[in-house]
């Protein structure tokens, strides 16, 4: 078996990526928000960062498939190509007289530059004709005729795997909806998948209407146990489909659907409870605490657990020898100082073994302060843009980080 995932802290072998490119470059301050991002990237920089992490991974001997690389890819074969721009191309995205247009110009081009353009969209102005069509006469030269996916980078959300299996994601937002129709296509056509990939759930032809799932929600945590979150994204009635399909064709024998408490914060599960180990996670207890549990198993009727968190999981599924090993990390700048140095430095010589684990790098006291209100670390230019990612200026930070970063600047002006 080539691929596949069986649970949330194996070892990495194989790993899906999506570089950061024109879509990204597209972000302006006008249409940051529409295409879910609150601020536009320094893409230069993400660029950089992504390429450092690359390399690590396939230091690290780990095989690393790149979304813009794979689309490219099947582009050289004509069923692929047909198959991906007869989608594209419908009139719910563009008229017919655009699309008579649209047609032949992007099936001459290279696979490359039509991956690039499929991922990073079109804009009226780049186009080497005049366009016809009501569409096209309602936007200006910087509209776009087919729309960027910057959130292609967070290829965990457009699908995940299950055991050997494939969750095509059914997005919440339209801005994201045409990932999942690339993501299938890779699968469906790419060499390396084509063959032996399973889809358990998902299909971009098909309307789901209010069934929504994203793959930051899902977890499996072993051969026969999924937890699915359902958060701002992911709905009770996708859950609900993927745990009968999983159950028919026997690929799991229990599914945890675990409701989160309606916040931007538990957007996904996996930003709120993020397994480092078999029997080490990291929670957010202001919303884990609230998380209710429903237990689903073939032929059996459901039933609730309230703030179930740890424990469930270990009675569930025995993931956890010692429940209470779980570590949690309470987000602010007035703790995490010494105590999250010296937990970095505990976690190194624990975790120092044959596998490769998660701990917090450590860092001086006033990156911390200038992270106040921030959730992820502010040197990642990768991450979801929002408020995890965003810092807040200077002038906004609390009287004690000013102080601190005002009497740090004042010793080294006089070291100097």
């Amino acid at each position: 078996m080539e691929f596949g995932v069986f649970s949330e802290v194996g070892t990495l072998r194989k790993v899906l990526v999506c570089r950061s490119g024109l879509a990204q470059a597209r972000l302006t301050p006008a249409n940051c928000r529409e295409l879910l991002f609150d601020d536009v990237l320094w893409v230069a920089q993400a660029k950089t960062d992504h390429y450092g992490f690359v390399n690590a991974m396939q230091d690290r001997g780990i095989e690393v498939f790149d979304t813009n690389d794979l689309l490219a890819d099947i582009l050289r074969t004509h069923e692929a190509r047909n198959w991906i721009l007869d989608r594209k191309l419908s009139p719910g995205t563009v008229d017919q007289e655009l699309a008579s247009q649209l047609r032949p110009w992007l099936d001459e081009m290279k696979p490359e530059e039509l991956a690039t353009r499929l991922i990073g969209g079109i804009v009226r102005g780049e186009l080497p004709f005049v366009p016809a069509g009501l569409v096209s006469s309602c936007i200006g030269p910087c509209g776009f005729l087919l729309a960027p996916l910057p959130n292609a980078l967070f290829t965990r959300d457009n699908c995940c795997w299950i055991n050997d299996g494939v969750v095509l994601g059914s997005m919440y937002w339209p801005a994201r909806r045409q990932e999942t129709l690339l993501t299938a296509a890779i699968y469906q056509f790419h060499h390396r998948f084509n063959t032996q990939t399973r889809i358990w759930w998902g299909d971009p032809d098909v309307d789901h209407g209010g069934a929504t799932l994203e793959g930051g929600d899902v977890m499996p945590l072993s051969r026969d146990v999924v937890v699915v979150g359902m958060g701002e994204r992911t709905s009770p009635q996708a859950v609900t489909q993927l745990a009968r399909s999983l159950f028919a064709r026997e690929a799991a024998t229990h599914v945890i659907a675990a409701r989160l408490p309606p916040s931007r914060g538990a957007m996904h599960l996996d930003t709120v409870f993020t397994f480092c180990d078999r029997d080490l996670v990291t929670i957010f207890p202001k919303i884990v605490n609230g998380i209710c549990c429903t237990s689903l198993r073939p032929g059996e009727t459901r039933r609730a657990r309230r703030a179930c968190r740890i424990g469930a999981l270990s009675g569930s599924c025995g993931t956890f020898d010692r429940p209470e090993k779980a570590m949690r990390y309470r987000n602010g700048w007035r703790r995490v100082g010494s105590r999250a140095r010296a937990m970095g430095r505990r976690q190194q010589r624990h975790r120092a073994g044959a596998g490769r684990r998660c701990c917090l790098q450590p860092q001086r006291l006033h990156q911390y302060a200038l992270a106040q209100g921030w959730r992820g670390s502010h040197h990642n230019s990768e991450r979801r843009a929002g408020t995890r990612a965003r810092g807040r200026p200077l002038h906004d930070l609390p009287a004690r980080a000013r102080r601190y970063l005002a009497r740090t600047r004042s010793q080294r002006h006089h070291a100097i």
